[in-house]
């Protein structure tokens, strides 16, 4: 065969018939299917510990404040030998110029199992060595946010890979005379994603794709088992959503704790309070405790200008959280956020019955995370709360 001479003879040899299908919105599930990646969400029993980092300026004093608008959602902060805590100053343009090292101390906030939980009142002052050098110059601080909801882990080991898929998938071809589109199903028996993949990062504001190639290998369509096809495109694996195994860890008990938190007023006996039936303050109240942190939620109604609960601007946030606390008689509640400072409360003595204590919190939504401390009846053994509301949705 040579110029001018057609070819005489065609080689025939293994048949490979590969799919693929590019993703530009990559989910959870299609990430573990894609990876084989083994799954597991984030739970008060199942805590995930996610990276993150803030950035505050060095104060006189050489430390750096960490308050709860620069947390934000990332406000329960652990910190220990396994999740340290490391500064960064940045230089003018915001890059990276000079390590400061691990963090050399922690104040304004007492530690609940190594989680520091930076509230509207507790702000949580780190120290780093040889900090007062740069006062004035903003520090990058990076460390860990204790996670119980919102977060999906998924873990790419070298011995997980993905199963084999019965995959269908619905398309259109266009008549290139007519233009119309005509809806086409795929089918393909038996395919497996390869092992290989390739992660690409976007630089710009556009996402970047996420290519699955799978390998095609003969098999039956569903319902025709007269002979097996590459393809004639429901994804079903019993590997891909694997649930991890994790280990919980102990932390020690609480010196003293709350007996209950009933979150609303079913437990109310009386349902009025400052010319207001609570009743009408909201809805679908819910609590969720973890040794020292409670986390509420519920739907809270704009209530504007209740003097009649307060007068000062703390108070006339708009949103009112009812709940009811249990504890020993005698034991004293303490919280720095009302509007006239500092207030405490005492167990058995407000009129709510024993042990009980009916409260009707302000909730800013701007800053949902207050700080409480509860003290045994002797006044021997305390215990720091935080109040969580972020989850409340304000209508």
């Amino acid at each position: 065969m040579g110029h001018g001479n057609p070819r005489l003879i065609a080689w025939q040899g293994e048949k490979t018939v590969t799919l693929t299908v590019t993703e530009a919105l990559l989910s959870a599930e299609s990430f573990s299917v894609l990876a084989g990646a083994l799954r597991s969400d984030a739970s008060a029993t199942n805590k995930q510990y996610m990276p993150t980092w803030f950035e505050a300026p060095i104060q006189a004093d050489g430390t750096v404040v960490l308050d709860l608008d620069t947390c934000g959602d990332d406000h329960d902060i652990i910190v220990n030998s396994t999740y340290p805590m490391f500064g960064v100053v940045l230089d003018d343009s915001g890059a990276l110029s000079v390590h400061l090292g691990e963090q050399s101390g922690l104040s304004g906030v007492t530690p609940n199992c190594d989680v520091y939980t930076v509230t509207r009142d507790n702000k949580l002052v780190v120290s780093f060595p040889n900090a007062k050098k740069y006062v004035g110059s903003v520090v990058r601080v990076d460390c860990y946010a204790e996670k119980t909801a919102g977060v999906t882990s998924l873990d790419v080991t070298a011995d997980d890979i993905t199963g084999n898929f019965y995959a269908e998938g619905l398309t259109f071809f266009r008549d290139q005379t007519s233009g119309i589109d005509m809806p086409v199903a795929l089918i393909f028996p038996n395919v497996k994603i390869q092992s290989n993949f390739t992660l690409t990062m976007a630089s710009s504001g556009d996402p970047s794709t996420f290519d699955f190639t799978m390998d095609c290998f003969p098999a039956y369509v569903k319902g025709d088992y007269s002979h097996k096809v590459f393809f004639k495109t429901m994804m079903a694996s019993q590997d891909a959503f694997a649930k991890r195994e994790v280990e919980s860890i102990e932390c020690p008990a609480l010196d003293i704790a709350f007996e209950s938190v009933t979150a609303g007023t079913d437990a109310f006996t009386e349902k009025t309070f400052a010319n207001k039936n609570l009743e009408t303050l909201g809805s679908h109240f819910s609590a969720t405790v973890d040794r020292a942190s409670i986390d509420f939620a519920g739907q809270l109604n704009y209530t504007p200008n209740w003097t009649d609960f307060g007068t000062t601007e703390k108070d006339l946030v708009g949103y009112y959280y009812p709940f009811q606390l249990k504890a020993e008689n005698g034991a004293k509640l303490t919280m720095s956020n009302t509007g006239v400072g500092t207030k405490e409360l005492v167990f058995g003595q407000t009129d709510d019955g024993d042990g009980t204590i009916n409260l009707v919190i302000a909730v800013n939504p701007e800053a949902p995370v207050m700080s409480a401390k509860l003290t045994s009846a002797a006044g021997d053994k305390t215990a720091e709360y935080s109040f969580d509301f972020s989850r409340c949705q304000f209508d």
